[in-house]
């Protein structure tokens, strides 16, 4: 009764149950209490004149680089078990009893059936034995009577009708009880695997076999397994499960939907449960089997009535909180039907609101319960959440937002209005702001803490993925010396790295529910080179293990054997129909039509369930090169018979090489990156005998390649790239000089200096040898194209030359007219008539697609140096550059597509012509002129919203006011004479053809219902078909990519794959990321890893290769000849039709869209039998098909899709509507 905390007790009760313990249980009368040791141990103290030491185990989360998911504050009075973890293992364990009858310490291991009697007499009172190994079942039936210890305990919990149970009256001891249970059981299992796998080892075959025919020597073969990843918590386990996530991931594609789901104590199923005087954290067996059936209702709602969509894999793990509740995170992936493809989806899935009490009163009590984030940061400073800046690391309070901003592949920013409703929380008025998001009906359902968040984003895959498996609950403590009073005396600076396991935890894991469920069933396969599979064996029993691995062979071997088997079949004329054909499938994918025996050490034809299985082949480091190799061969063939079949490539030749390596073999490939690769494409790129796009091809792989040597490149392949020279009648070194020159200024328009690849020659050119311009000609061209012009572009050529012939009139011009108003044209005259006078003009554009149909046109990002990473927001351009002294020279600039060019891009314009001017004159004083039609598709701003959009225009720059707009109103594109037609047309851009619901009408023969392909392209498709003219036009990139398979389906001709070399250059990610992951990745800017082509294919570029040469990003193409590292590509657009270009294989990065820089080595290219609509702005076709499974997005959409056709009679409509959404801002017309 001295003890504080039972200062409460009632005294006369203690001592009844002391006397009655004392006179029916054998433990209390043999061994002394702990307050006997404790007077002894203060006897003790005192005749050696010390003070008596009390020792405290305190919680501590000080520790530097600690992951505070895992190592948290406990946040309520409950009991847990804490214990010091080697590799994730659970030490062994021992009580130390001081025996009356014997003289010192006893050590009892807690398998000893005491050991429970002892520890708590009041759930044992009359001493009855506890769990020990040789504990069995009587009068049972079962081959096995011995009982588990697992199993043992979970009866202890069970609830049997009208027979009392004394451990679910114990309150805290019931907690302590659980968790020392579960702990027993857990150590006692690791025990299992020390005891027994101490005497099983590991060892490659071949190592095995030669120990074998060698005879017992000095040293024995293997290496011990300690701990398997088959040991559920165990580091190993978790890596393996965090893989297994990444394998479905990698096949279904990412998550659509994270959703969290905690555990409600005041649930009725608890609170009608408990005994009189309890409270929930009493009972944590009741939470564990209550929440557990709460998750089922959940799966069933979510997996077969399909509350949330149609789901098409699911991951989800139980955790538990410090404060003891079980929680649930799952990660669902939607069936395309029920994906979120608008901010519209989102609103229906997801609110982030506190609904109206009123007309929601139910749903209003519990938002205001479970999903309010209480205050943090400031507010309270000591919330878990606050980090040590005083700032939430949930990053709450959320701004205010009046509608939901999201993309299909952007993060999502949940509405949330500000409409004054609030509630009181910790004195602070908690608003929409504070509301963590929900699913109304889930909530309704449950009344529990549900969080669902949209996880559209491709970079939170891995950071959800790694949440999700991150391991279990751990706690960092410090053991304290302390004095009486509790006054510090003497710290002992000792961290613990410690396992924690709360009495909810110890519950599950006792009833034996499951802690991770995956959708799908994952099919590990092993990976190793010939002879070298691992072998596990006994010691003393080599001899068998060798016979059996003999007789079983490996996964991977027995692949190879079925490939090799069905082969001979084939070959002998053996009737293989209706046979699953094995070569068909690569190793990884070889699971799903197959199921590995372990009884027979063989692959067997899967009859059913292949859609819920994945392969997935073990993880390899580079820095095991061969093995890594092998993977790569792996993932990229299928059908491989043998080893030495994946290590034979047909060469350029079409000889089949058998290489000595692995790595030589995925060199060759193109899988692993090799220098040589580069020479042989140069080499291949001198076959075409084309000097000048040698030049081209070189200056692209110093631009986008990692070249180890480029000087040695450059000398060996100086003499070919600079024959043209030689042929007009230059010296070698002149030559040589001039093809320098040619690629230092293809290099410095995009921005590199060819010094820091290449030294420049010792030859110094004079004078540039380039073709005479015949001013006069030119001259004469231009006042020959005036007289074509139509009254608007007349006038608007007259009020341009004018301001060119007088500085003081208005010098800003916006040229504005609708597609096809024949904008473009009048750009023409004008170069031609400035040029003809020899005044300095240039022409850019917003994008590389439109300044290829400009002459000598350039994008305005590299003509003006801009920082594209900072939004271009600020220029490279240096002052004393050749480009700024081109920039004083020039005197008129025509840039168009203006409605795309963002706002900041117009103020760098102007900013940098100020300065190279040295004036203060809007854009130093040039002639501008501007055209576009802002009817079309504006900025593109990543994540943004209308708003964000409409602010992102350069109408909304404070330069616009200084400009003057000239209309053009005819449309020259539209050549069937329909005004009706070109009337409608600008109904549809200026929004006053949409109806109510902002839906507009098409004519109905517009519409088809056949195949859309064969309206647009023909029913036959091959190499010699004129694709240029045809196009298949929709609203996303995703349409996009699955109409481009259609049509290279349906094209003749034989298919070429080229696939991709996948890296991630940042060491930290690549441990965690596989290669298959990296492979299924598929973003809009960069190729896809398995790159499907045909002679006479369609292909649009996706980089800035050439600019001054039309190869810009989004410029289409026509493959002639395939090459192994070379495309030779025909234009098929602009002024340079018909004209040659060779595309190599470089390096493509992209971390906009991903959580790490990834790195994959293809040729820049896409299919481009179909586009977006925002990549055919600015283009012109003679027949369309404009293809809308959905609606279109955004702003002017419908208008560049409909107004890209030249004749009304050239465009066919498959939409799943009979009437079509039309996205207008009227703010920007």
């Amino acid at each position: 009764m001295n003890i504080p905390e039972n200062a409460q007790c009632d005294q006369s009760i203690m001592e009844e149950l002391s006397d009655l313990m004392m006179r029916i249980n054998i433990f209390s009368q043999s061994y002394k209490l702990m307050k006997e040791v404790e007077e002894q141990e203060e006897m003790e103290a005192q005749l050696a004149g010390r003070p008596t030491k009390q020792v405290k185990m305190l919680f501590d989360v000080s520790k530097p680089n600690l992951d505070l998911r895992r190592y948290n504050l406990p946040t309520s009075n409950e009991v847990a078990v804490v214990y010091v973890q080697e590799d994730g293992m659970v030490p062994s364990r021992s009580v130390s009893a001081y025996s009356r009858d014997q003289d010192g310490w006893l050590t009892i291991y807690d398998t000893d059936p005491i050991v429970d009697p002892m520890t708590y007499p009041l759930f044992f009172p009359n001493g009855e034995r506890g769990w020990s190994p040789g504990l069995s079942r009587i009068g049972s039936t079962r081959k096995s009577t011995r009982i588990a210890q697992q199993p043992y305990y979970r009866y202890m919990a069970m609830i049997r009708k009208n027979k009392f149970n004394p451990i679910h009256y114990g309150a805290t001891l019931t907690q302590q009880f659980f968790v020392d249970s579960w702990a027993k059981t857990e150590q006692n299992r690791l025990k299992f695997h020390r005891d027994n796998q101490a005497k099983i080892r590991a060892e490659e075959y071949q190592e095995l076999k030669d120990y074998v025919n060698r005879g017992p020597g000095e040293f024995t073969p293997g290496k011990q397994v300690i701990l398997p990843s088959s040991f559920h918590g165990s580091p190993r386990h978790m890596i393996r499960e965090y893989q297994d996530c990444m394998a479905i991931v990698t096949k279904t594609g990412k998550p659509d939907l994270f959703l969290t789901f905690t555990c409600n104590p005041k649930w009725k199923e608890i609170q009608e449960n408990l005994n009189p005087g309890q409270i929930a954290s009493d009972r944590p067996d009741l939470i564990a089997r209550v929440f557990y059936e709460k998750v089922d209702h959940l799966m069933d709602l979510l997996l077969k009535k399909n509350l949330l969509g149609k789901v098409s894999a699911h991951i989800r793990v139980f955790e538990w909180q410090k404060r003891g509740l079980p929680h649930l995170h799952m990660l669902l992936t939607m069936k395309d039907s029920d994906k979120p493809k608008s901010k519209d989806d989102i609103d229906r899935l997801i609110r982030a609101e506190i609904p109206d009490p009123t007309q929601e009163p139910r749903l209003h009590d519990i938002v205001t319960r479970q999903m309010i984030h209480r205050p943090c940061g400031l507010n309270n400073p000591n919330s878990p959440c606050t980090n040590k800046d005083k700032i939430c690391m949930k990053r709450f309070p959320k701004p205010f937002r009046d509608e939901t901003k999201w993309e299909q592949n952007g993060y999502p920013e949940y509405r949330r209005r500000d409409d004054g409703r609030s509630i009181k929380s910790g004195g602070c008025d908690m608003t929409n702001q504070h509301v963590v998001p929900y699913n109304s009906d889930l909530l309704l359902m449950f009344d529990a803490h549900i969080n669902v968040e949209a996880c559209a984003l491709i970079e939170v895959v891995k950071y959800l993925v790694k949440y999700v498996y991150k391991g279990q609950d751990r706690a960092s403590i410090a053991i304290q010396s302390v004095e009486d009073g509790g006054k510090e005396r003497d710290e002992i600076k000792e961290y613990l790295d410690c396992r924690y396991i709360c009495a909810p935890e110890a519950c599950h894991h006792l009833f034996g529910f499951s802690c991770h469920v995956k959708s799908h069933v994952i099919c590990r396969l092993p990976i190793h080179l010939p002879n070298r599979q691992s072998v596990t064996f006994v010691p003393g029993k080599e001899k068998e293990a060798v016979a059996t691995s003999e007789r079983k062979g490996s996964k991977l071997m027995e692949y190879f054997k079925i490939n090799a088997d069905f082969k001979e079949m084939e070959a002998n004329g053996v009737d293989i129909s209706g046979k699953e054909d094995p070569r068909k499938c690569s190793y990884m994918n070889f699971p799903t039509k197959f199921v590995w025996s372990d009884e027979l050490g063989k692959w067997k034809e899967r009859l059913k369930g292949g859609d819920k299985v994945i392969g997935r082949i073990y993880a390899v480091t580079p820095s095991d090169p061969e093995r890594f190799a092998l993977r790569l061969l792996l993932l990229a063939t299928s059908g491989a018979s043998s080893f030495e079949d994946l290590r034979t490539v047909t060469d350029d030749n079409g000889d089949a090489i058998v290489h000595p390596t692995f790595v030589l073999a995925a060199r060759a490939l193109g899988l692993l990156k090799d220098d040589a690769e580069l020479q042989k494409a140069m080499e291949e790129c001198g076959s075409f005998q084309m000097p000048t796009q040698m030049r081209a091809t070189f200056a692209s792989i110093l631009l986008f390649n990692e070249v180890g040597d480029p000087e040695l490149l450059w000398d060996k392949f100086k003499s070919s790239m600079s024959e043209d020279f030689v042929f007009r009648g230059c010296g070698e070194e002149e030559a040589e000089a001039r093809a320098y020159e040619d690629v230092r200024e293809k290099l410095s328009r995009l921005g590199k200096d060819i010094k820091s690849f290449i030294a420049p020659p010792t030859y110094v050119l004079t004078a540039p040898l380039i073709d005479q311009v015949d001013f006069d000609d030119i001259r004469k061209e231009g006042e020959r194209l005036i007289d074509t012009l139509n009254p608007q572009q007349m006038d608007a050529f007259r009020r341009i030359m004018e301001a060119v012939d007088d500085p003081q009139l208005q010098r800003l011009f916006f040229l504005d007219g609708p597609g096809g108003s024949g904008k473009t044209y009048l750009y023409n005259v004008i170069w031609k008539v400035l040029l003809g006078k020899d005044i300095k003009i240039a022409c850019c554009a917003w994008t590389g697609i439109a300044s290829t149909l400009l002459p000598d046109g350039r994008t305005i990002a590299s003509f003006f140096k801009m920082d594209i990473k900072n939004d271009c927001r600020a220029s490279h351009l240096k002052l004393n550059s050749k480009e700024a002294a081109f920039l004083r020279k020039l005197k008129v600039l025509i840039v168009d597509e203006a409605s795309m060019i963002a706002k900041n891009a117009l103020e760098t314009m102007d900013k940098v012509l100020r300065d190279v001017m040295e004036n203060d004159i809007p854009f130093g004083g040039k002639i501008i002129i501007l055209g576009g039609d802002f009817r079309q598709v504006l900025p593109v701003i990543r994540r943004g919203t209308r708003k964000d959009q409409v602010d992102g225009c350069i109408k909304m720059s404070f330069l616009w006011q200084h400009f003057q707009t000239l209309h053009l109103k005819s449309n020259m594109r539209v050549t069937g004479g329909d005004t009706d037609w070109i009337q409608f047309l600008l109904k549809v851009g200026d929004g006053s053809a949409n109806d109510e619901a902002d839906r507009i009408n098409l004519d109905e023969e517009l519409y088809t219902t056949g195949d859309l392909i064969e309206e647009v392209f023909g029913q036959k498709i091959n190499k010699f078909t004129d694709l240029s003219e045809s196009a298949i036009l929709t609203p996303k990139n995703v349409n996009v990519d699955k109409m481009n398979e259609d049509v290279h389906n349906k094209m003749e001709g034989a298919e070429k794959i080229f696939y991709s070399r996948d890296e991630i250059p940042d060491d930290s990610n690549r441990k965690v990321i596989t290669t298959e992951f990296l492979n299924s990745l598929n973003t809009s800017s960069l190729p896809p890893h398995k790159l499907k082509l045909k002679i006479g294919s369609i292909v649009m570029l996706l980089r800035n290769l050439d600019v001054s040469s039309g190869l810009c990003n989004g410029t289409r193409l026509k493959v002639m000849e395939l090459g192994r590292r070379i495309l030779k590509c025909q234009f098929v657009v602009g002024s340079r039709v018909g004209q040659i270009v060779l595309i190599p294989r470089i390096d493509c990065y992209d971390d906009n869209n991903l959580a790490f820089k990834l790195r994959r080595t293809q040729f820049p290219v896409r299919l481009a039998f179909a586009l977006s609509i925002n990549k055919a702005q600015g283009q012109s076709f003679g027949r369309i098909g404009l293809w809308l499974p959905e609606d279109v997005f955004t702003h002017g959409q419908m208008y560049v899709a409909l107004s890209r056709v030249r004749s009304k009679e050239g465009l066919f409509v498959k939409s799943i509507h009979s009437d079509q959404l039309n996205v207008v801002f009227n703010e920007v017309l």
